[in-house]
């Protein structure tokens, strides 16, 4: 259970208290933070329950990616572990990550830059035009993922990788919670 954030000052967060957000049992808990200082983040088991948990924050802020002209893929190296199930998720200005209109994802390449098949996406993401893919790593190496748009249209976009522990319907699942949560907070 994530009980609570804390300011520099000790001072507690409202609205930063969260229980099973995230897949399954586990608390998720998106923060903006309003000023650049150290924040404090308390976690317990719920009903004195005891046990081991770690805890994960991920820099949210868009590193936007960019088509600068018709025909344009952006390559991405990113290190897979061998079974590991992987959601990623290309988004444009549907989900507010970018000016790109409809973002496509040319596939998942090998460490020898050959397409994995069936790991293309368009349009496959929980917004209308945004792509995604649920992607399970055959071996552990590093792969490459392109990045490019519909129809030569241009503008830019986010790319993101996010790693799960369970099989690619759950990884599914929890992009799909995910961008309900998001959605929520629009």
């Amino acid at each position: 259970m994530l009980r609570r954030l804390y300011d520099a000052d000790g001072n507690e967060i409202a609205g930063t208290r969260d229980d099973n957000g995230g897949t399954g049992r586990n608390a998720s808990l998106t923060f903006t933070a309003t000023e650049t200082d150290t924040h404090y983040i308390e976690a317990r088991g719920k009903r004195l329950q005891t046990g081991t948990y770690t805890v994960q924050v991920t820099d949210a802020t868009p590193d936007l990616g960019d088509i600068q002209f018709g025909g344009d893929r952006d390559w991405f190296a990113v290190d897979l572990e061998a079974g590991k199930t992987y959601g990623i998720d290309l988004e444009g200005s549907d989900a507010n990550q970018g000016t790109l209109y409809d973002p496509y994802l040319y596939g998942i390449h090998d460490a020898s830059g050959n397409l994995i098949p069936d790991t293309a996406n368009d349009d496959g993401g929980d917004l209308l035009l945004d792509s995604r893919l649920a992607f399970i790593a055959p071996e552990t190496a590093t792969n490459y993922i392109a990045a490019g748009a519909y129809r030569g249209e241009t503008g830019t976009y986010k790319l993101s990788v996010t790693a799960f522990d369970d099989d690619a319907h759950s990884a599914e699942r929890a992009l799909a919670e995910r961008d309900r949560t998001r959605t929520r907070g629009r």
